[in-house]
């Protein structure tokens, strides 16, 4: 494997892509191919304290917005506060499979998680 690129990510999501549950991330800037290609995931300085709040909410079982199953597993062995996750440095890669425009996102699951 060899990455050439990476792409900053905050906590808890940084932490959420690298151990596999978030399979997607939503960037404005074009990433062009050649696809599949790894990148690197550093996690950024900021704590997105919004998800870190819901997080920490799921993980307690008191959350009032659905997380699929599959997402709780990235942070239930983890710090017991977020804001103990590792921030500013890299903390693994993951491999990219291609883009999707956001205006062409037609599922209502979709439309859900991309913006932008």
């Amino acid at each position: 494997m060899t990455c050439t690129h990476a792409v900053t990510v905050s906590q808890p999501w940084a932490t959420a892509i690298v151990r596999g549950p978030k399979r997607v991330e939503n960037r404005t800037w074009d990433c062009t191919g050649p696809f599949p290609r790894w990148v690197g995931i550093p996690a950024g300085k900021a704590l997105d304290e919004d998800a870190a709040d819901l997080v920490n909410a799921w993980t307690r079982g008191v959350g009032d917005w659905p997380m699929p199953e599959q997402m709780l597993g990235a942070w239930v062995d983890g710090p017991a506060s977020l804001a103990d996750y590792p921030r500013g440095c890299l903390i693994g890669a993951a491999e990219v499979l291609g883009v999707r425009d956001v205006a062409a996102a037609t599922s209502v699951n979709a439309k859900r998680w991309a913006f932008g």
